[in-house]
């Protein structure tokens, strides 16, 4: 199998994934977000996506680059640590600052579901 085909294989893979991940993810964005606050809730998400995406392939490019002087192994799992790190910070900060997150019932996500339907 030739590089190119080998990363057509799993861009249609990766697609095939978006494909039935996406429509759950609405789902519970509809489900969890109060009635009065959802246009809010699809907004920041969406800027989440984006500037999470942009900034996630700098430091990417930049972990590869560094993972060619010193050696392939490394980097990866530094920011893999790092980031899994920041995010447990994350939410130990914001569950200390009282935060709460709303949980989402069987029944709210059938009726979510049926709202976007």
């Amino acid at each position: 199998m030739t590089s190119f085909s080998a990363l057509l294989a799993r861009v249609v893979l990766y697609s095939l994934g978006t494909t039935k991940v996406y429509p759950s993810q609405q789902t519970l964005k509809t489900c969890c977000a109060p009635p009065e606050h959802l246009g809010r809730y699809f907004g920041l998400i969406a800027i989440r996506l984006s500037v999470g995406g942009a900034v996630g392939k700098v430091i990417g490019g930049e972990l590869c680059d560094l993972g060619q002087r010193l050696g392939p192994s490394v980097p990866p799992w530094l920011g893999l640590v790092a980031v899994g790190l920041l995010t447990a910070g994350l939410w130990w900060a914001l569950k200390g600052g009282g935060v709460t997150v709303r949980s989402c019932s069987a029944e709210s996500v059938r009726r979510a579901s049926s709202t976007l339907a």
